[in-house]
């Protein structure tokens, strides 16, 4: 009883906190995608302007994210904790772009706490104990 109940423990948390980190990344990639000018509405964007237009940043973070949900859904351990360190190295690289524009802007503490977050999980994943 009490491994059934870890087992789901872990699948039921464990795993949809690596699939929450996925799909924050897909939906912020589709957002870029869409046409809103997000990067013209605010100075904290400056940074990411200079390295590639916005559309190439979307298509870039979905498909860091698609990856990430298909090593999820059909990977390997070693896949998934790749993944999962990509996924959350994305969201430190953001939050030192927008501290780099814009220090005081809200995305910086907003990707930090995103990248911790995201970062918790290819932690976890050792020594097979996450599923």
């Amino acid at each position: 009883m009490k491994e059934r109940l870890w087992r789901c423990y872990v699948l039921l948390v464990r795993r949809g906190a690596e699939m929450r980190h996925a799909l924050t990344a897909f939906v912020f990639g589709t957002w870029l995608l869409l046409p809103f000018n997000t990067f013209g509405s605010s100075p904290t964007f400056r940074e990411m302007v200079r390295m590639a237009d916005e559309s190439i940043w979307g298509i870039l973070i979905v498909l860091i994210a698609y990856l990430h949900l298909r090593a999820i859904v059909g990977g390997g351990l070693l896949r998934r904790r790749l993944f999962g360190y990509v996924t959350a190295s994305l969201w430190v690289f953001l939050a030192v772009l927008s501290f780099l524009s814009n220090p005081t802007t809200t995305a910086v503490p907003v990707f930090s706490i995103i990248a911790l977050a995201a970062l918790w999980t290819p932690l976890h994943l050792i020594n097979g104990r996450m599923p």
